[in-house]
């Protein structure tokens, strides 16, 4: 949720499902952000529609399942709409992690699987093994490369899209202008898209399309969020809030229908800056006819931008360290009660020899004073 107060979280949350915002993702990994949105969605629990995401790189099935069960503890409910990888784990075969989410969804537990982060051919191989209904790709005006592969296949395949990092970062509220300093432990430090000459040639992109926003009586965060939600294989628009006010504001970008010509001229701006900004990755997004049909925008947590990654990769890794340490911790635990077993061992026969030696101790003396006798 950011640096914001647990009661400031909550009435962000309210604010969204008031303005009609029924769709709520967030994931494992996501901080206290589960447990915050439970408090939020008490007593409202029929009017959202809740996702969240198996973190880290242990697909498992007993990760699965303590994840499942932890997450819905968090979230004060009994079930979950929709159950998402957070990304692929090659180290574990998609079949059997399908094969344990299909047992959940079986079972009531899970409603629908989605995806996070999957390449288009890594979505289509899980769809081998059960039914996808949506997909979570890094999207944005900035960052277009789901448009090659991921979301054409989607919207040939049925499954939902919903975007994450829609306003790339904060780059897309236009707010953060080369040379601003974030806080110490703001993770956007550590990107290479905020830095240097090269945030400098794509803070001039920014400028354009905020102009442009401006003339069309929007701003740049509305124009990234109406951008998006107009492309026909986009269901929804993954965008945070820290406030309710940004809720309002974010929520006016649903009404906001984007033309085929205010699409090209917005293409034209974005290759005016492609080779500028992104050279050897981005590609020019072909406009859509007309905008397609979307949910309002939703309440959720942030993602990466960055080319690597970024931000999701950091978060990972330290979800993996977390679960390391979980696993050592159960090892450890696994020896103490070994131990704790082996000195009740050790106090039984102790006790034992004790009551033998004196059992004979007994028998001898009773021996001598009959030989006395």
């Amino acid at each position: 949720m950011g640096l914001v107060s647990e009661d400031q979280a909550v009435k962000t949350v309210h604010a969204a499902i008031d303005a009609g915002m029924t769709f709520i993702d967030t994931a494992e990994s996501y901080r206290t952000s589960e447990s915050l949105i439970g408090k939020a969605i008490a007593g409202k629990r029929d009017q959202v529609f809740l996702a969240t995401k198996l973190s880290g790189n242990d697909h498992s099935g007993e990760h699965i399942g303590r994840a499942i069960q932890n997450s819905i503890r968090a979230l004060g409910t009994d079930y979950i709409d929709l159950y998402q990888l957070h990304s692929p784990q090659p180290d574990w075969p998609i079949e059997e992690t399908m094969e344990h989410l299909m047992s959940y969804r079986e079972s009531g537990v899970i409603r629908y699987i989605g995806l996070s982060n999957f390449s288009a051919e890594q979505t289509l191989e899980a769809s081998r093994f059960g039914q996808i209904y949506s997909s979570q790709p890094r999207y944005n005006m900035l960052s277009r490369e789901a448009n090659d592969s991921i979301l054409p296949a989607c919207l040939e395949q049925g499954i939902g899209v919903i975007p994450h990092s829609v306003l790339a970062k904060g780059m897309l509220s236009g707010r953060y202008a080369p040379g601003h300093q974030f806080t110490l432990y703001d993770e956007r430090n550590m990107f290479e898209s905020f830095q240097g000459e090269a945030y400098e040639r794509l803070w001039r992109v920014i400028e354009r399309l905020r102009d442009w926003a401006s003339d069309h009586g929007h701003d740049l965060v509305q124009l990234a969020i109406a951008w998006v939600l107009a492309n026909p294989a986009v269901t929804s628009a993954i965008v945070g809030a820290k406030t309710p006010e940004q809720v309002q504001h974010n929520a006016a970008a649903a009404d906001w229908t984007l033309t085929e010509p205010d699409l090209k001229e917005i293409d034209s701006i974005l290759e005016g800056g492609e080779s500028a900004a992104q050279p050897s990755t981005a590609t020019v997004v072909a406009a859509p006819a007309e905008a397609g049909e979307a949910d309002a925008p939703s309440e959720a947590a942030e993602s990466s931008i960055d080319m690597a990654e970024d931000g999701e990769i950091y978060t990972q890794l330290l979800l993996g360290l977390h679960q390391d340490l979980e696993t050592q911790e159960r090892a450890l635990g696994e020896h103490v009660r070994e131990f704790e077993s082996l000195k009740g061992q050790m106090d039984a026969l102790r006790s034992l020899w004790i009551t033998t030696l004196a059992a004979i101790i007994l028998s001898t003396v009773a021996l001598v004073v009959a030989i006395l006798l």
